[in-house]
């Protein structure tokens, strides 16, 4: 009985379509991070220590990632022409699923993305950072 469940629990878990990824335009292949972080990850590409002190949140044009989880963008749209975008995301917090809608507002002269999670009074300035991401697994 138990191979039977665990066998229809991987047909369904196959037959099921994968979701499309959502990237943001605005983004392309860049790779973003607070002047810190992008300090932190040349550091990782130079071979540096990996851990939670070490590791930085980074943005790419598919997500948040970082040594404690990351947020996969789902959706976005454009509020203001080039500039402002409202993106929505889930996030992976250890075992705990969040869904998430941030507000991206594109400096066009700096590259810079000012990030302001909704509801929040501080917001976080993304940089362009010419380090790779880290791969954290």
């Amino acid at each position: 009985m138990i191979r039977i469940t665990i066998v229809a629990m991987a047909t369904l878990a196959t037959a099921a379509p994968a979701a499309a990824e959502t990237k943001l335009p605005f983004i392309g292949a860049m790779i973003y991070a607070t002047a810190e972080g992008c300090t932190k990850l040349k550091a990782l590409a130079a071979g540096g220590e990996r851990n939670v002190q070490t590791a930085p949140e980074y943005l790419t044009e598919t997500g948040f990632g970082g040594w404690e989880g990351g947020c996969e963008f789902t959706a976005f749209t454009e509020k203001e022409t080039g500039k402002t975008f409202e993106v929505k995301m889930t996030c992976l917090e250890g075992e705990e699923e969040i869904e998430s809608t941030d507000t991206f507002v594109v400096d066009p002269a700096t590259k810079a993305i000012t990030v302001t999670e909704k509801g929040a009074t501080t917001s976080t300035v993304f940089l362009p950072c010419d380090a790779p991401a880290p791969s954290f697994e």
